[in-house]
């Protein structure tokens, strides 16, 4: 059941038949972990903000709301 709502999210119609559900769900969160270093701290540090803010983004529905600040605060333009 999770393997279909991960899919559903990604906009993936089935899972690749050479590739099981134990490789394919760790796959997706490493690519969700990487998102962090290259995507968010530049955003983050962009905002004016301590890249240390982003550990606020572990805990369940603060994360959400802490993307949502990071798209509608404008960037610091002092660097």
């Amino acid at each position: 059941m999770l393997a279909y709502y991960v899919c559903a999210i990604y906009g993936i119609d089935r899972l690749p038949e050479n590739l099981s559900l134990a490789i394919f769900l760790p796959l997706l969160f490493l690519i969700f972990i990487l998102r962090l270093p290259f995507m968010d701290i530049p955003r983050i540090r962009s905002a004016g903000y301590s890249p240390w803010l982003l550990l606020l983004g572990l805990i369940p529905g603060v994360g959400f709301i802490l993307q949502i600040l990071l798209f509608v605060i404008p960037p610091d333009d002092t660097w």
